[in-house]
């Protein structure tokens, strides 16, 4: 404790000043947060078009996953075989953020449809057909 107040005097009585710790968390309510539907909807589609974005990225990328060696010695070779791996694993990633993407989506589109009351249906079910959730006014 005597370190701390040898500083705070260093400093000016800066670090002296105030309390030694963190303060108190502070009261909350529980952290409830209120949204209309159509708020929902938008953060739905929202998910869906950075999925929609790693998708055209996998896409992409492909080409990173076969690539050949220019020539025919080891060092072409090697820097092939190091340039697929790092593709493989560049495009794996993308999966598991499309992936990720879909999930986030279904939730959000999941607690939609319970709060209108309506049958759950699969996001990527939406995408593929091009429909969207129904507007519906007030909050949930």
């Amino acid at each position: 404790m005597d370190a701390f107040r040898s500083i705070g005097h260093s400093l000016g009585d800066i670090v002296a000043s105030g309390p030694m710790g963190a303060p108190p968390p502070a009261q909350g309510g529980g952290g409830k947060f209120t949204f209309r539907p159509a708020e929902i909807e938008a953060i739905v589609k929202d998910w869906l078009e950075l999925a929609a974005g790693y998708e055209t990225s996998q896409r992409d990328s492909r080409s990173m996953i076969n690539t050949g060696a220019p020539g025919n010695e080891i060092a072409s070779q090697t820097h092939a075989s190091t340039a697929r791996i790092s593709g493989q694993a560049y495009f794996d990633s993308l999966v598991e953020k499309a992936e990720y993407c879909y999930t986030q989506a279904q939730k959000f589109q999941d607690a939609l449809s319970d709060y209108k009351g309506v049958d759950r249906s699969s996001v990527r079910r939406i995408t593929t057909a091009g429909d969207s959730a129904p507007s519906t006014s007030g909050e949930i």
